[in-house]
C-alpha cells in the first residue's frame, strides 16, 4: 500500500508543488506491474495528477504529516495490515454487525501475538474507536494523534471546509463510497487507488429495498435517523407525513439510496460558471442540491435518478469488487464473511470441517447480538410496498445483484452454509 505521506519532522505548509522522497520510492516495479494489469492506473482520478514514480509531490497548501504516531500507523497499514472500507447504508443492519464485532475486536487487539497484531485491520466505516466498540484502528477524527486531518482544503470542496479544517468526521456518518474515497480518506493522506488491492476490503450490507425504505421512514419520523439528508421542505413534514407521501415526495433521499450511496459519483460544481474565489461544489450526501444539479435543475430529479442506468452500473461495479456484500436477511453469514475477509480474522475464528468448508468457531468468543429493529415489525400496506418498488427501481435491481454477490462470496471463501 502506498500512502501519500511525508515523514519529515515539519508542519510547514507548502505554497506550491514540491518534490519529496515518498513511499513510492523503491516500489516502481510493483506499481508498473499493477498498472499494466489494470489494478492501479496512474490516470485514475483517485490519484492526484502530481504523483510521480519515485517521488511524492504534495498538492499545494496541504500540510505535511509531521506527527510520528500517524506516520507509524500509516507505515503499519502499508506493510502488514488491511484497510476495511465500509459504506454504511442506513437501516441495513450495520449496528447489529458492530455489536457482533465487539468481542472480536476485543480479543484480537488484546492478543500478544506480534505477527497477528501487525496484521490487524484498520477501518473506515461504522466504528467509533477502542473504548466504544473495541476497534482500536478506527480511522476517525476523534483520534487526532493517529489520523488527524491534514488538508485545510478538501481537494475541490474547499468552500465547505473554508476556515473549518476538514469536512468529514467519520465514515460511520453514512458517507457515500465516493465521499469516503475522494473526501474522508484523502483528508487523511490515504489514496485507495495507490494501495495494493490485496490490502483493501470493500464492505457493505444491503437490505430488501421496500423493508429498508420503510425502516428509514419510521426511524426518521421519530428523529432517529439521517436528518441531514433531508430537504427543509420534507423536514417540515416529518411529524405528520404518511409513508405513502414520504415515498412520493420529490426530495425523498430514501429512494434508491443503496444505489446512489454505492455509486462512484464525482462532486459537481454548484454553479455553471466558476471562479477561483467561488469554487463551490456539491457532493451526493447533499441529496437535493446534488441530484437536482446532476439532472440540470429538473424538478423531477428523483424520477430522473430512478431511471439513471449509469448510477446503477456504477453501484454494480462496487458490488463486483466488494470483498464483503452482507445482507440484512443473513446477518450471521455477514459476520462470518467480514471476519474471513482479512487474515487475522480467518486465522483466529475459523476451523475447517471434515467436508472442507470453513466454519465460524463459536468457541472462540464470537456471537451476534440481534438487537436491530426491523421494518417487518410494522404494518406496511400492499399498496405502499408496490409504490416503494416503483420508486426504487434501481435498488430493486441492485438488490438482486447483491444477493448474487453474497452467494458468490460465500462460495469463493468456502464458508459453510448460508444461514441467516
Amino acid at each position: 500500500m502506498k500512502i501519500l505521506t511525508v515523514l519529515e519532522n515539519t508542519s510547514t505548509f507548502l505554497d506550491g508543488p514540491q518534490s519529496f522522497p515518498g513511499y513510492l520510492d523503491g516500489n516502481r516495479d510493483r506499481i508498473l506491474k499493477n498498472r499494466k494489469e489494470g489494478d492501479v492506473e496512474i490516470s485514475d482520478p483517485d490519484i492526484p495528477s502530481n504523483v510521480r514514480f519515485g517521488t511524492l509531490m504534495m498538492p499545494p497548501r496541504v500540510p505535511l504529516i509531521s506527527n510520528e504516531p500517524q506516520a507509524s500507523m500509516l507505515r503499519s497499514m502499508t506493510t502488514d495490515g488491511f484497510l476495511i472500507v465500509q459504506v454504511v447504508i442506513p437501516k441495513c443492519g450495520t449496528t447489529t454487525l458492530k455489536q457482533g464485532l465487539r468481542p472480536v475486536w476485543d480479543k484480537l487487539f488484546a492478543s500478544t501475538n506480534q505477527s497477528l497484531a501487525e496484521s490487524l485491520p484498520f477501518m473506515a466505516g461504522d466504528c467509533e474507536g477502542g473504548k466504544h466498540d473495541g476497534m482500536q484502528r478506527c480511522i476517525i477524527s476523534e483520534y487526532r494523534n493517529n489520523f488527524p486531518c491534514i488538508a485545510k482544503k478538501n481537494f475541490g470542496l474547499n468552500d465547505i471546509a473554508r476556515g473549518h479544517g476538514c469536512i468529514y468526521h467519520s465514515a460511520s456518518n453514512h458517507l457515500t463510497y465516493s465521499e469516503i474515497k475522494d473526501g474522508f480518506l484523502r483528508e487523511r493522506g490515504i489514496y485507495l487507488a495507490a494501495m495494493p488491492r490485496e490490502r483493501l476490503v470493500y464492505h457493505t450490507i444491503l437490505r430488501e429495498p421496500t423493508d429498508r425504505v420503510a425502516s428509514e421512514y419510521f426511524h426518521w419520523t421519530r428523529g432517529w435517523c439521517c436528518q441531514w439528508f433531508f430537504s427543509k421542505a420534507l423536514t417540515n413534514q416529518r411529524t405528520n407525513i404518511t409513508l405513502e407521501n414520504f415515498v412520493k415526495h420529490e426530495d425523498c433521499p430514501a429512494n434508491n439510496r443503496q444505489a446512489w450511496m454505492l455509486a462512484d459519483l464525482p462532486a459537481l460544481q454548484r454553479y455553471s460558471q466558476q471562479s477561483a474565489e467561488n469554487n463551490s461544489y456539491v457532493i451526493p450526501g447533499m441529496f437535493r442540491d446534488y441530484f437536482k444539479r446532476r439532472y440540470g435543475g429538473a424538478d423531477d430529479y428523483a424520477a430522473e435518478l430512478n431511471r439513471d442506468e449509469s448510477v446503477l452500473k456504477s453501484a454494480e461495479v462496487f458490488l463486483s469488487k466488494a470483498d464483503v456484500v452482507g445482507l440484512t436477511a443473513s446477518m450471521e453469514m455477514t459476520l462470518a464473511m467480514t471476519l474471513f475477509s482479512f487474515s487475522a480474522g480467518r486465522e483466529s475464528f475459523f476451523s475447517q470441517t471434515p467436508t472442507g468448508c470453513w466454519e465460524l468457531d463459536r468457541g472462540r468468543g464470537t456471537r451476534l447480538s440481534m438487537g436491530h429493529e426491523r421494518a417487518s415489525s410494522y404494518i406496511v400496506q400492499p399498496s405502499e410496498r408496490s409504490l416503494m418498488k416503483e420508486r426504487n427501481a434501481l435498488d430493486m435491481r441492485l438488490y438482486n445483484k447483491g444477493e448474487a454477490a453474497h452467494r458468490r462470496l460465500i462460495q469463493k471463501y468456502g464458508l459453510c452454509g448460508a444461514s441467516g
